[in-house]
């Protein structure tokens, strides 16, 4: 799905989705790789990546990096790509029954 298709795909959406900047690590099949999450919803997220092997449909496992003072939390899910765009990936979530955790984060680095 190309960026001319974006329109189609916004309109779609039905979760709230929350612009943040959150470290992840993505890891499928036969590839790693790691990006920057931006636009968190419970549904999904968009993450800017220089993976280029990922095709649609492709089951990722995504890991989140949440840092706070010294503290550092990991949260881990399952996404399938939806979408490529040039910079990076819409990935929707296989199941997130505490993605409300991730999205109430403030943006951390």
């Amino acid at each position: 799905m190309g960026d001319s298709q974006l329109g189609w795909f916004q309109d779609r959406r039905s979760a709230q989705r929350k612009n943040t900047a959150l470290r992840v690590y993505l890891s499928g099949e036969q590839l790693t790789g790691r990006g920057t999450a931006r636009d968190v919803s419970r549904n999904g997220v968009f993450v800017e990546t220089e993976l280029r092997e990922t095709h649609l449909g492709t089951l990722l496992d995504l890991t989140f990096v949440l840092r706070k003072l010294e503290f550092i939390k990991l949260f881990r899910y399952s996404a399938v790509v939806v979408r490529c765009a040039n910079g990076g990936l819409g990935l929707k979530f296989c199941w997130a029954p505490r993605l409300d955790r991730l999205t109430k984060q403030d943006s951390l680095h």
